[in-house]
């Protein structure tokens, strides 16, 4: 789920293991454009955050008007293996 204002909305196509090349997208139940988009936040497991530069992603539609989050490969390829959780 996905908090973008006071509601969450269910993600329906998450960004899955990154293979090392490419950008990555995640699909979110909420339409484009309606859903209040702020920004995008990065947990790490330590407990800590830090606001994605939105020059690192975009935010567009898909053929059925979901939301769309793409991650660049440029922003990809700074993580090291693991997993990481993001919050819009």
């Amino acid at each position: 789920m996905i908090p973008l204002g006071d509601k969450f909305y269910p993600v329906i196509e998450h960004y899955g293991e990154y293979g090392g090349s490419g950008d990555s997208a995640a699909v979110v139940d909420a339409a484009y454009g309606t859903a209040p988009f702020n920004s995008l936040v990065l947990y790490l497991q330590d407990g800590s955050y830090a606001t994605v530069d939105p020059a690192m992603y975009t935010v567009s539609a898909d053929a059925n008007g979901k939301l769309v989050i793409t991650l660049s490969e440029q922003y990809l390829q700074t993580f090291v293996a693991g997993e990481y959780y993001f919050v819009a």
